[in-house]
């Protein structure tokens, strides 16, 4: 409750009884996620999330987009993505979509992290059951980087845009 920025409150008297109160803040910015994922055709995407499942969430997703997509580059680990872009670079603006999550299991750094050192940030969307945290938002509003929250990827429909 407190990393969400709510608390939990116990009132109790012996004999009456107790009351329990979850506080939990409402978020005002929760209508500013996205309501769609829009990929270029002809573009690569890259995936990266420590969930294997995601993963196939995201393949299930494109397969069944009818999209024209050049590559998928899928990582589990942000050192394969790190050593992936040492190797290839930025590419050229637009050619590429990242999908990143936030919470990055046992690393020292965050998906939002990885954004901001590659310069990523207008190619790239936070995918994630973090991004409804208002400090986490706010730091990818602050970013300009859009957010997904993660329990809505299955329901969010992907068009496919054309290169300007």
């Amino acid at each position: 409750m407190k990393n969400l920025g709510g608390e939990i409150q116990i009132d109790s008297t012996m004999g009456h009884g107790t009351t329990v109160t979850l506080l939990m803040p409402t978020f005002e910015d929760a209508d500013k996620f996205i309501g769609e994922i829009q990929i270029t055709e002809g573009s690569t995407l890259l995936i990266i999330d420590d969930d294997k499942l995601i993963h196939e969430i995201w393949k299930s997703k494109f397969n069944r987009s009818g999209l024209s997509i050049s590559q998928v580059h899928h990582f589990l680990k942000p050192e394969e993505f790190n050593t992936w872009m040492d190797e290839n670079g930025h590419g050229e603006y637009g050619s590429r979509h990242y999908f990143f999550d936030y919470d990055l299991k046992n690393e020292s750094f965050n998906g939002l992290d990885l954004i901001e050192r590659h310069g990523l940030a207008f190619e790239s969307l936070l995918v994630s059951g973090m991004a409804g945290h208002s400090k986490v938002y706010g730091r990818a509003k602050k970013l300009g980087v859009s957010c997904l929250r993660k329990d809505l990827l299955t329901d969010t429909s992907i068009v496919g845009i054309n290169q300007i």
